[in-house]
């Protein structure tokens, strides 16, 4: 008897690989934007250093205000690094929310506005994750994510360099994130297009 294929596996493994595309390109997107935005220094995204590890993140009065306006995003990217500053590094928190039905896409650098751009695509068809931004904290240990987010399950694989070299990216369902030395340094939470 030849075992018919399942539609739910073949859709599961074409979201893990959108899910792996759009973290490395988006990835390498925001990291290049890193670069620009620190001017003469480097964004040290690759090394955490001693940075506390949060448990989760409490939202900004913007972010707050935002989320009552618009509801949680449709999808979104975080990324933690250090910016070398004057005295010790400063933590960052780069986060992109993504509202499609809106046609709008906000970055908040540690909490505050930084843009309020439109989207190129809108759409009122995607299916919004299921995450919540504050469900990440900066640096924060696998186990201590799993526990937070209610992972299920979950596939494990190498990074590419020019997203964290050395780190590990993980792949779930609508959801891609990037550990380096077991700790949290970047967030994909994906939208997938509504069955219909």
């Amino acid at each position: 008897m030849k075992p018919k294929t399942s539609r739910v596996r073949w859709r599961g493994c074409l979201f893990v690989f959108l899910g792996l595309a759009a973290i490395l390109v988006l990835g390498g997107i925001y990291l290049n934007l890193f670069f620009d935005y620190a001017g003469p220094t480097q964004v040290t995204v690759d090394d955490p250093g001693e940075a506390p590890a949060e448990s989760g993140f409490t939202l900004s009065d913007e972010q707050a205000q935002v989320m009552a306006e618009l509801g949680p995003p449709q999808s979104f990217t975080i990324l933690f690094y250090r910016e070398p500053g004057e005295g010790s590094p400063e933590d960052i928190r780069f986060e992109v929310w993504r509202y499609y039905a809106a046609g709008r896409e906000l970055t908040f650098v540690n909490g505050e506005t930084s843009s309020d751009a439109l989207l190129d695509v809108s759409s009122e068809t995607l299916e919004s994750t299921q995450y919540l931004p504050d469900q990440f904290g900066a640096y924060m240990g696998l186990e201590d994510l799993i526990a937070r987010i209610g992972l299920a399950a979950y596939v494990r694989g190498a990074s590419e360099p020019e997203l964290v070299a050395g780190g590990e990216l993980y792949f779930a369902d609508r959801l891609a994130f990037a550990m380096l030395h077991g700790r949290l340094v970047a967030v994909e939470a994906l939208a997938l297009e509504a069955e219909g």
